[in-house]
């Protein structure tokens, strides 16, 4: 089974990402800086389907750490197949500000 990583795989597009993933046979490993009750029912409908999701915190903002986490990540869950990007961080009403201005 190919592992793919998602990042941001907490809620919202990265969880629907991680579930379709998993429904079509993919070992999902989530990254995000916790988990939520939204992943933890995700990761539970998953271990009925062909694929599974399993999730790691990690703050992805520690950029010098990202190295040692991935090392570990495929000590753990061997080679990375593939990686979907979807972590990010905003500002609420940064966009109207910058718009006002």
């Amino acid at each position: 089974m190919h592992n793919v990583l998602v990042t941001g795989g907490s809620r919202g597009i990265g969880l629907a990402v991680c579930r379709r993933l998993a429904a079509t046979g993919y070992n999902v490993i989530a990254v995000a800086r916790r988990a939520t009750g939204e992943l933890n029912d995700a990761m539970r409908e998953a271990e009925a389907g062909p694929g599974g999701i399993r999730f790691k915190a990690f703050d992805l903002s520690a950029t010098g750490e990202i190295p040692a986490f991935v090392k570990g990540l495929r000590s753990e869950f061997g080679a990375i197949y593939g990686l979907v990007n979807n972590a990010g961080s905003g500002s609420e009403g940064l966009l109207a500000t910058m718009h006002n201005s």
